[in-house]
């Protein structure tokens, strides 16, 4: 099994392939016209609710509720704006140093497997996230293996999920009797 993930799924341009599909995929459905009427009438509400709650505390004074509707209003005002600026703004990669990255984490990702049972059940565990793993037959290569691994590609081995972090953007990969492109769990 771990020679067929080493050999089939492991490979950078099997991972750049579904790195770039996902990219892709995300791109696509950043592109599809969004109705942003929504959040807009909601950034209008919200400032003319903090404006109300700037009027009651000059009023009455500080208080802490109205501290803390101030500091929720200004949150979700923030979100707001976050959402509306990043639908606007196309993904920035290059695709020289995606392909070092990939290489790299790669590499990183082999040496673990090479090393002891213990690291290598370990970095199973934190590809599979918590999901199994199957071995089934297969009539063209003898068996398959199926499972959707996540991976930390920008993190560097320090802070990867496979070595010990529990943080980090993830990338998926689903593989079975062969390399599928990567539509689901992204």
């Amino acid at each position: 099994v771990l020679s067929a993930i080493q050999t089939q799924i492991l490979v950078p341009e099997n991972i750049l392939y579904t790195v770039e599909q996902a990219l892709a995929i995300i791109e696509q459905n950043r592109a599809e016209p969004r109705d942003t009427s929504a959040d807009q009438i909601r950034l209008v509400a919200i400032e003319s609710e903090l404006d109300n709650l700037v009027g009651q505390v000059a009023k009455l004074g500080h208080l802490d509720a109205f501290s803390r509707a101030i500091e929720r209003l200004e949150s979700e005002k923030l979100e707001i704006d976050e959402r509306l600026r990043s639908s606007a703004t196309p993904i920035e990669y290059s695709p020289k140093r995606l392909r070092q990255l990939v290489t790299d984490r790669v590499s990183d990702l082999k040496a673990t497997f090479a090393g002891d049972p213990t690291g290598i059940r370990n970095a199973l565990k934190e590809l599979l996230r918590g999901r199994r793993m199957s071995v089934g037959p297969d009539p063209e290569r003898g068996f398959k293996v199926e499972g959707l691994f996540e991976w930390d590609l920008e993190a560097g081995a320090a802070q990867s999920p496979i070595y010990g972090s529990e943080n980090g953007r993830l990338a998926s990969v689903v593989a079975g009797t062969g390399f599928e492109p990567a539509t689901s769990g992204l």
